[in-house]
């Protein structure tokens, strides 16, 4: 497709929740639509974690 986007330079994770919105459109708001919109398995598997295993990593997120 003509919006397919071939190269990127993905940045580090230090600093991600001071980032939002997030990905290249803004799409998501915070970390936790990031993590659980239906297209987020493009990104790994956030969708196959508990709520609570989910607001760890959120949490883990906002530490770095």
């Amino acid at each position: 497709a003509d919006d397919a986007i071939t190269e990127s330079n993905t940045p580090g994770l230090a600093g991600v929740f001071l980032a939002a919105p997030y990905f290249h459109d803004g799409r998501s708001p915070d970390l936790h639509d990031l993590l659980t919109r239906p297209d987020a398995s493009m990104h790994g598997s956030a969708s196959a974690l508990s709520e609570d295993q989910l607001a760890d990593l959120i949490a883990y997120l906002r530490s770095l």
